[in-house]
């Protein structure tokens, strides 16, 4: 298993509150050709669940005629064997956060905020530190673009369970430790479920209201979305039971709600699509202006869209291409729950899909199958022209790239492992090394598309100090060719340091309790990076184990896995450097050459790994701070 997928595993966050793509393609292609019609359509959904066991769904279709499906699929509860209905509620995640900018959007027509406004004077009920205020104050616009350089919010509040359930001013107030910017804001985008909270804060201050109350009131009832609601469902009938592999989950009470803890039924969903299809307009009623509407698809806070790059994450709004069509919308997730919204103007149609499993690849399917559905026979927007482009221009952005906007920085000490893309151009255009067999073509000197898509999805840009790439929102930039290798090395060596000891100890075990191996410095020099070697699987397997219950309280508060992992990692450099020093004490004893050879160039391994972690904040990493 490659180690960025180890990381994503067990390192990272679980599957929750998070936008599952950026920028995305999706080449599913499970059926030959599109469904024929809606009965075929479904039938190809109910496939697609059984498939993939997952228990039922709520979905939509919409075009400006109206709806054209609104149903639930499968069950609501598979134990009762309760079935879905378009009445029944499922969990959006981060397609909540579409309202906090939608409510933006309304108090700025109102002339009561700005998008441009800075945060710094509700600093104090935000409570943020930004290195770089004198020259990139943040703005409204970058906590709803994610371009503040804030972390994705931290283990322990996504951890935060209070069924009361806490207010948002005590959201932002348990833990602000994640609202540190790591770059100048409007620099790149970073994905956070920090910011559109705090956003939701100051539309409280502004409006004089709670903001689950100001949605209510301007977007809830005026959409007829009747039994959409921020908070647990009085009535658990009207809800869906979420799964997370197979197996019912507890309702997840999010501390920050207006990321991503909204419940709606597919009837709701239609209706949200149906105004956003008709651009701020629903059974004739304007609620929001035309200019809102297309404001909020369109990125411009970061680098590359203030380059000329249109697509990527507006405000709470992703870019999605598929074929030449070009799709708005958002996705998310809960723990046991996924879900997806998206609209193509054009053609003027939309959907939504909401799962109770969080299986993405299930998700992916239907909407890839509803996709093909509701884009077959339409023509779309016009594919990028491919233009020709002289050697000087891309030959300087020719070679290797690491991407440097992690979703939190604590992961970036395995992007700096294994996260290099290299980058190929020619004349007429680019493949990354990551998926060769798809390229990309000129649609101008500083961006690049794929051959059939309508929009440019990579920049080129140039900074001051780096040359950069954008690939959707990956933010890549150039480092020496040399360096991966060096990387794969080291992390190789290290891999098979800590196998070889584990094995080792059992024979050089059974040789001590021969008295092979005397007692003393020959097996001191042994023990000591056998225990090093330990520490490392205790970490891992501490992880893994703590994946098999609950990960959110197992890792995200205090417990035996976390404090366990804490030890682990200064376990780790502990023995490293005993291992070290007993290697200096004993080096001209009369010890086994190749034991004192291989024990000292492990230890030389284990204690640049060391350095390396200690950089990176893991040793003594709290997964619950």
């Amino acid at each position: 298993m490659k180690l960025s997928r180890f990381a994503q595993v067990i390192l990272l966050l679980p599957l929750v509150l998070f936008a599952c793509s950026t920028v995305a393609e999706d080449d599913s292609d499970a059926f030959a050709k599109p469904a024929r019609d809606l009965a075929e359509l479904k039938g190809r959904i109910e496939t697609i669940l059984q498939q993939h066991n997952v228990p039922g769904a709520g979905i939509s279709i919409v075009d400006k005629s109206g709806e054209q499906l609104v149903a639930g699929f499968g069950f609501a509860n598979a134990e009762e064997q309760r079935k879905a209905s378009a009445e029944t509620l499922f969990r959006m995640g981060s397609i909540s956060k579409m309202f906090v900018s939608l409510a933006a959007l309304k108090l700025q027509e109102e002339d009561k905020l700005n998008l441009n406004d800075e945060v710094k004077p509700w600093q104090s009920i935000i409570d943020y530190q930004n290195p770089y205020q004198a020259s990139a104050p943040i703005r409204i616009v970058h906590l709803l673009e994610h371009t503040a350089g804030w972390d994705d919010i931290h283990l322990t509040e996504f951890a935060h369970q209070d069924p009361t359930p806490a207010t948002l001013e005590q959201g932002l107030q348990f833990h602000p430790h994640s609202r540190i910017s790591r770059w100048p804001a409007g620099q790149r985008m970073s994905y956070s479920n920090a910011g559109p909270p705090a956003v939701a804060r100051i539309i409280e201050q502004v409006a004089g209201v709670e903001f689950e109350s100001y949605v209510q009131k301007n977007f809830f009832q005026p959409l007829d979305m009747m039994t959409a609601t921020y908070r647990e469902p009085s009535d658990p009938w009207l809800a869906a039971t979420l799964y997370s592999n197979g197996a019912p989950v507890n309702y997840w009470h999010i501390i920050m709600r207006p990321s991503g803890a909204i419940n709606a039924s597919a009837r709701d969903m239609a209706n949200l699509l149906s105004f956003f299809i008709h651009r701020g307009q629903f059974n004739g009623e304007r609620i929001l202006s035309e200019a809102s509407m297309r404001r909020m698809e369109r990125p411009v806070s970061s680098m590359a869209a203030r380059k000329g790059m249109t697509t990527g994450y507006g405000l709470s709004n992703y870019t999605t291409l598929f074929n030449n069509f070009v799709f708005h919308g958002h996705n998310g997730g809960v723990e046991g729950g996924i879900a997806e919204l998206a609209y193509e103007h054009t053609i003027g149609v939309g959907y939504s899909i909401m799962l109770n499993s969080d299986n993405g690849s299930a998700l992916k399917k239907i909407a890839t199958e509803i996709k093909r559905y509701i884009t077959f026979g339409h023509s779309g927007p016009k594919r990028i022209v491919a233009q020709t482009m002289a050697e000087n221009i891309y030959m300087p952005y020719q070679g290797t790239y690491l991407k440097v906007n992690p979703r939190q920085e604590f992961s970036f000490f395995i992007d700096a492992l294994d996260g290099y893309q290299t980058v190929k151009f020619n004349n007429e255009g680019a493949v990354f090394n990551d998926d060769p067999e798809q390229s990309y073509i000129w649609a101008s000197p500083n961006m690049l598309a794929r051959p059939e898509h309508s929009r440019a999805s990579v920049i080129l840009l140039d900074e001051q100090e780096d040359t950069v790439i954008q690939r959707g929102t990956d933010y890549l930039v150039k480092v020496p060719n040399w360096l991966p290798m060096v990387a794969k090395v080291g992390l190789g060596l290290f891999v098979v340091a800590v196998i070889l000891h584990l094995l080792w100890f059992w024979i050089w075990l059974v040789r001590r309790l021969n008295h092979s191996i005397p007692a003393g410095p020959a097996t001191r020099i042994r023990l000591a990076p056998f225990f090093a070697s330990l520490s490392v699987a205790t970490f891992i397997g501490l992880f893994i184990a703590a994946q098999l219950g609950n990960f959110l309280a197992n890792l995200g508060q205090p417990s035996f896995y976390s404090w366990g992992i804490w030890l682990s990692t200064w376990c780790f450099a502990g023995f490293t450097l005993v291992a070290l020093v007993n290697c200096w004490r004993y080096w001209s004893l009369r010890i086994n050459r190749a034991t004192r050879y291989f024990c000292l160039l492990s230890s030389l391994v284990y204690l640049i790994a060391t350095v390396y972690f200690m950089y990176f904040g893991v040793i003594g990493l709290k997964t619950f701070a």
